[in-house]
């Protein structure tokens, strides 16, 4: 699986103003409702879709994001509909989608983004890498 290129302001060393030049941005959403579950998906789809609502990756998703998730469980709850004839392809096109929503730790690891598990004073997980990303930027010009 190829690996992902880091964004803009993470690239360090000499690049041109045509590569420099090539990354495009635009504002996200900002804050991003987490739509509904279909209650007629299979057990194991809802579940799945439960889960990212409550996993810490939901902090990068998009509306988008948010589709593709519905997208995913809606084909996987009418893959497991079908007992005994799942193919293997589908499988594998789900998993790739899945590891495009940050859904495994190997998937979060090639993207940088690591996962803070709740503190024991019931604090919100926390994203290492933002934490980081704030930490830089609030610190001294200068400072090292």
């Amino acid at each position: 699986m190829p690996t992902v290129p880091k964004r803009s302001e993470q690239r360090t060393g000499h690049r041109s103003k045509a590569e420099k030049a090539r990354t495009t941005k635009a504002q996200g959403a900002g804050s991003v409702p987490i739509p509904a579950a279909d209650p007629s998906w299979e057990p194991l789809a809802l579940e799945f879709y439960e889960s990212l609502a409550k996993s810490g990756q939901r902090v990068f998703y998009e509306p988008s994001d948010w589709v593709t998730a519905k997208f995913v469980c809606d084909v996987m709850s009418r893959a497991l509909r079908q007992k005994d004839r799942i193919s293997s392809q589908l499988v594998a096109t789900l998993q790739s989608l899945m590891g495009d929503l940050l859904t495994t730790e190997a998937a979060r690891r090639r993207c940088h983004v690591e996962l803070d598990r709740l503190a024991k004073d019931d604090e919100p997980a926390s994203v290492s890498i933002m934490a980081r990303y704030r930490a830089a930027a609030d610190a001294p010009k200068g400072a090292a």
